[in-house]
């Protein structure tokens, strides 16, 4: 469940990859609970995967031809989004648990996406330490998620 929030960081991306070893199923909203697009075998995606681009309301760009475009009224999002088991055994929940690793969501920048290490600039970095919110980054999975804390 990635939290998104695209005042500082301009459009995110999200990828949902190919329903081939798993499957992921789901949904991106805004803070106000409006879907803006399912993902996976019953979103636009068809279970191919794909990458999607959350706009931020003020985003007056075009969007990539490679990316799905899902335009937001206001810059806080989420998503929903649960990896479906072939079964309960132990194995296939452990597949399903590496299949679910493989989403990745990060910033989109005009420039190349930059390697993980380099999404923490000093002005990111200076901004996240003002905010109330709190930014959780992995680099081995290139996830950038924020959770607001206290209200």
């Amino acid at each position: 469940m990635p939290f998104i929030n695209t005042k500082d960081a301009g459009p995110v991306a999200l990828e949902i990859p190919a329903a081939d070893d798993g499957s992921i199923t789901g949904t991106v909203f805004d803070c106000w609970q409006a879907a803006l697009e399912d993902v996976g075998p019953a979103g636009v995606d068809k279970g191919k995967g794909g990458k999607y681009l959350i706009d931020p309301p003020d985003f007056k760009d075009k969007t990539p031809d490679h990316y799905i475009p899902l335009r937001s009224n206001n810059y806080q999002n989420y998503a929903l989004l649960r990896s479906i088991l072939k079964s309960g055994s132990d194995a296939d929940i452990a597949n399903a648990v590496v299949y679910a690793k493989r989403i990745k969501v990060y910033p989109c920048h005009k420039q190349p996406i930059p390697q993980p290490r380099s999404l923490l600039t000093p002005s990111i970095r200076s901004s996240i330490r003002r905010s109330r919110t709190t930014y959780v980054f992995s680099s081995r999975s290139t996830a950038w998620c924020s959770m607001n804390r206290g209200s």
